[in-house]
């Protein structure tokens, strides 16, 4: 069963190529380079609503219906 799909379709990475995306936290990283506290805070990933502070969602946040 599984050669006969396989036979028939074309694979995923035929089709385009797979990338992880950013990765927002790496201690060392970047200009000026990234302190253990800067990862443990994630000051980065949240957006300014209002005169407060809230988290960023991102796609585990999110559900079918």
């Amino acid at each position: 069963m599984i050669r006969k799909i396989d036979k028939g379709f074309d694979t995923l990475s035929s089709l385009a190529e797979m990338f992880s995306g950013i990765k927002t936290y790496g201690v060392g990283r970047g200009k000026p380079s990234q302190t253990e506290k800067i990862r443990n805070t994630k000051p980065f990933t949240s957006i300014k609503t209002d005169d407060t502070w809230s988290p960023c969602f991102d796609g585990k946040h999110t559900v079918r219906y």
